[in-house]
Protein backbone atom coordinates (compact mmCIF):
# COMPACT_ATOMS: atom_id res chain seq x y z
CA UNK A 1 0.00 0.00 0.00
CA UNK A 2 1.09 3.15 -0.97
CA UNK A 3 2.00 5.92 1.94
CA UNK A 4 -0.36 8.65 1.52
CA UNK A 5 1.19 12.19 0.42
CA UNK A 6 0.90 14.28 3.69
CA UNK A 7 0.48 17.39 1.36
CA UNK A 8 -3.16 15.46 0.42
CA UNK A 9 -4.72 14.88 3.27
CA UNK A 10 -7.40 17.22 4.46
CA UNK A 11 -5.69 18.13 7.98
CA UNK A 12 -2.27 19.47 5.91
CA UNK A 13 -4.48 20.62 2.88
CA UNK A 14 -3.30 24.74 2.18
CA UNK A 15 -6.72 25.63 3.08
CA UNK A 16 -6.37 24.32 6.57
CA UNK A 17 -2.97 25.13 7.22
CA UNK A 18 -3.65 28.91 6.50
CA UNK A 19 -7.05 28.68 8.70
CA UNK A 20 -5.14 27.62 11.26
CA UNK A 21 -2.32 30.00 11.10
CA UNK A 22 -4.80 32.61 11.12
CA UNK A 23 -6.57 31.62 13.83
CA UNK A 24 -3.08 31.52 15.97
CA UNK A 25 -3.80 35.57 15.58
CA UNK A 26 -3.49 37.73 18.57
CA UNK A 27 -5.74 40.05 16.32
CA UNK A 28 -9.02 39.31 16.59
CA UNK A 29 -10.03 40.87 13.17
CA UNK A 30 -7.23 38.24 11.60
CA UNK A 31 -8.72 35.26 13.11
CA UNK A 32 -12.13 36.00 11.44
CA UNK A 33 -10.90 35.52 7.80
CA UNK A 34 -12.06 33.39 6.04
CA UNK A 35 -9.70 31.30 3.50
CA UNK A 36 -10.85 29.43 0.12
CA UNK A 37 -8.77 27.19 -2.25
CA UNK A 38 -9.31 28.57 -5.82
CA UNK A 39 -7.84 25.98 -8.40
CA UNK A 40 -4.58 27.63 -7.50
CA UNK A 41 -3.61 28.41 -4.14
CA UNK A 42 -5.83 30.14 -1.72
CA UNK A 43 -7.49 33.33 -1.60
CA UNK A 44 -7.81 35.02 1.56
CA UNK A 45 -11.27 37.24 2.50
CA UNK A 46 -12.75 39.31 5.14
CA UNK A 47 -12.42 42.58 6.51
CA UNK A 48 -10.43 44.60 8.85
CA UNK A 49 -9.80 48.05 9.96
CA UNK A 50 -6.39 48.43 9.29
CA UNK A 51 -4.15 48.07 6.01
CA UNK A 52 -1.31 46.63 8.46
CA UNK A 53 -3.54 43.83 9.21
CA UNK A 54 -4.09 43.00 5.77
CA UNK A 55 -0.57 43.10 5.01
CA UNK A 56 0.34 40.64 8.39
CA UNK A 57 -2.60 38.20 7.50
CA UNK A 58 -0.71 37.62 3.99
CA UNK A 59 2.56 37.37 5.58
CA UNK A 60 1.43 35.15 8.36
CA UNK A 61 -0.41 32.37 5.28
CA UNK A 62 3.08 32.89 2.99
CA UNK A 63 5.50 32.02 5.53
CA UNK A 64 2.98 29.38 6.19
CA UNK A 65 2.61 28.46 2.81
CA UNK A 66 5.76 29.25 1.17
CA UNK A 67 5.34 27.28 -2.04
CA UNK A 68 1.30 28.13 -2.70
CA UNK A 69 -0.29 31.19 -4.26
CA UNK A 70 -2.04 33.55 -2.43
CA UNK A 71 -4.74 35.89 -3.29
CA UNK A 72 -5.48 38.76 -1.18
CA UNK A 73 -9.33 40.09 -1.16
CA UNK A 74 -9.58 41.64 2.06
CA UNK A 75 -11.26 44.60 2.49
CA UNK A 76 -9.57 47.76 4.66
CA UNK A 77 -12.41 49.62 6.09
CA UNK A 78 -13.08 53.01 5.05
CA UNK A 79 -12.96 55.77 7.29
CA UNK A 80 -14.15 58.69 5.66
Amino acid sequence: MMAENSRTRPENSPVTRAKLTLAKSKIPAIRKLSVEHDGIGVVLRGHVDLYYYKQLAQELVRNELDDIAIVNRIQVADYK
